[in-house]
């Protein structure tokens, strides 16, 4: 059973009950052949890679705010009315905006990249049905503290 995305729009409003019953589980989680099933039906659960915009078009990018739009469009003002103090301050204010946002989302990008590279190929750990998961969800059986595949 796939759940589509408006049935989940409210999961945290809803009764656990009926949140189980939507995702075809229960409480006590998936059995091990259903969790294979599913595995085969609906594919690993991972993030797709997603391709990069070059450095240069992000930046740009950062302009196309609202707000950064109308401070641009007062700095403007600011000039055409011979109000060089009022164009440099609301200049200046623009720019260091838009630098700290696109350094701080460049920083997120590569530490988010350096996570993904860290993500275990071995199942982490036993789980309800004496049984692990790798990050493809693959299972594995756990037994006497050592995890086989």
């Amino acid at each position: 059973m796939r759940v589509e995305k408006q049935e989940t729009a409210d999961f945290w409003s809803s009764p656990a009950a009926a949140v189980l019953e939507g995702l075809g589980t229960h409480a006590e989680g998936l059995s091990g052949p259903e969790a294979e099933a599913r595995l085969v039906r609906l594919g690993p659960n991972r993030i797709a890679d997603q391709p990069r915009r070059r450095l240069l078009l992000n930046f740009l990018a950062r302009f196309r705010n609202p707000l950064i739009l109308m401070l641009l469009a007062a700095a403007a003002v600011s000039a055409a009315t011979n109000d060089p103090t009022s164009f440099v301050i609301i200049t200046t204010i623009v720019l260091l905006s838009v630098i700290l946002d696109f350094v701080q989302e460049h920083r997120a990008e590569i530490a988010a990249d350096k996570l993904r590279e860290r993500r275990p190929e071995k199942p982490i750990g036993p789980g309800r049905f004496g049984g692990a998961a790798d990050r493809s969800g693959r299972l594995a059986q756990a037994r006497r503290g050592a995890v086989r595949l």
